[in-house]
């Protein structure tokens, strides 16, 4: 009779490799997602608040004024949100990298297969 090798040990450790890998893009995609939802909101907040103080302006150069700060204020807001993306990003790359190599490193562990000639001389 034929010998069956077991390929399950293998399969697991792959199929954990690849579990902890997606959670942890999963995780870091999230954290990006949080950041840009937080952004958003907060933009929107911003733009709404310059349309009621802009109905409110009583003169061009208090309208003026408003959208001069505003356009600064939504500046700042854009250049500190980049850099917190870019961290991000950063720590994404950083886990994804250091994911593979764990990944890589524990794939290396050697197979317990028999060789093919010893499979044939038991099935004889």
């Amino acid at each position: 009779m034929g010998q069956v090798i077991d390929l399950k040990p293998m399969h697991k450790s792959h199929f954990d490799i690849w579990a902890d890998f997606t959670s942890l893009v999963a995780k870091n995609f999230g954290a990006i997602l949080a950041e840009a939802q937080d952004f958003s909101a907060s933009s929107m907040q911003a733009n709404a608040n310059l349309l009621n103080n802009l109905a409110s302006a009583r003169t061009v150069s208090a309208m003026i004024l408003l959208q001069t700060r505003h356009a600064q204020a939504a500046c700042e807001a854009t250049l500190t949100q980049s850099k917190k993306f870019a961290e991000l990003f950063n720590e994404l790359s950083r886990d994804t990298v250091k994911s593979i190599m764990v990944g890589a490193e524990r794939s290396k562990a050697p197979l317990k297969i028999p060789s093919v000639g010893k499979m044939l001389h038991a099935a004889e």
